[in-house]
This record gives structure tokens, sequence and C-alpha cells, in this order.
């Protein structure tokens, strides 16, 4: 499979952005700030896409939605995607 941007914004705090299960999200700050993620219905065997290995992971439910550090969170690693 391959990734792509289709959409870019620009959120102004204080924000709701809401993102439906079929989107793939990536958020960052390019100052110092805090976020929280609120997921309705709970999700299950998150998956995470590790760019620099180009592999999807799928994590713990005791992890967030990010590249755990602690590789014991891991619970499956899903080869193949890229650019």
């Amino acid at each position: 499979a391959r990734l792509a941007i289709v959409r870019t914004r620009e959120v102004v705090a204080p924000a709701i952005v809401e993102v439906g299960a079929e989107h793939i999200h990536d958020m960052r700050c390019d100052r110092a700030g805090a976020s929280l993620h609120v997921y309705r219905p709970r999700i299950h065997g998150m998956r995470v896409y590790d760019l620099a290995r180009r592999e999807v992971l799928v994590v713990s439910d005791d992890c967030g939605a990010w590249i755990p550090s602690d590789p014991a969170l891991v619970l499956a690693r899903e080869p193949g995607f890229g650019p």
C-alpha cells in the first residue's frame, strides 16, 4: 500500500478536530503545546505508522497513538508501505 497526503490544515488552539476511523492523521506543533486525544468508541489494536522503518505497528491498548519506546507494547508488525 502507499501512503499519500490528501489534505493538510492548520488548527489554532483551542480547537476540537474530529477525525473519522477511516483516516490516518499526523499532528505536530511548531512550538510548545499539549493535546488531548479522545477515541470514541475505544480503539483496540491501534495501528501506528513507523515512516522511518516503513512498517505498521499494532500496539497494545495500554499504549497511545504513537510509536512506543517499550518494544513489549508492540503486538504486531506489518511491513510494506512506502512512497
